[in-house]
């Protein structure tokens, strides 16, 4: 598979783990049972998905998602999926939203 294959396989899984906001949080990466938030997700998929864990597929995602979530809230400049995700505004339908458009910008 492709990188932006990876990542995209990817990115599908973490929206999926993250269950339609029942099982994202904020404030940690994980809460047992509570769920994860954005970051969490991630890391988890991109073990099972990226062999080695590869440097440029998780930096094409964060890439990806930081692109799309900066036009979200531009008066802000997140530098991190944490940042974003834990940023007082930030509510489930945003980090929906910018997975979706994150999977369509890298052909998905």
């Amino acid at each position: 598979m492709t990188e932006n294959e990876i990542a995209i396989k990817g990115l599908k899984d973490a929206r999926k783990r993250l269950a339609k906001g029942a099982h994202w949080i904020k404030g940690s990466l994980y809460a047992g049972e509570k769920g994860c938030c954005i970051a969490g997700a991630l890391r988890e998929v991109c073990q099972e998905y990226n062999p080695g864990n590869r440097p440029p597929v998780r930096q094409l995602i964060k890439d990806t998602i930081l692109r799309f979530a900066n036009k979200l809230f531009p008066n802000m400049q997140f530098i991190s999926l944490p940042h974003f995700n834990d940023y007082p505004e930030t509510k489930f339908e945003h980090i929906d939203k910018v997975l979706q458009q994150s999977i369509w910008y890298l052909g998905g």
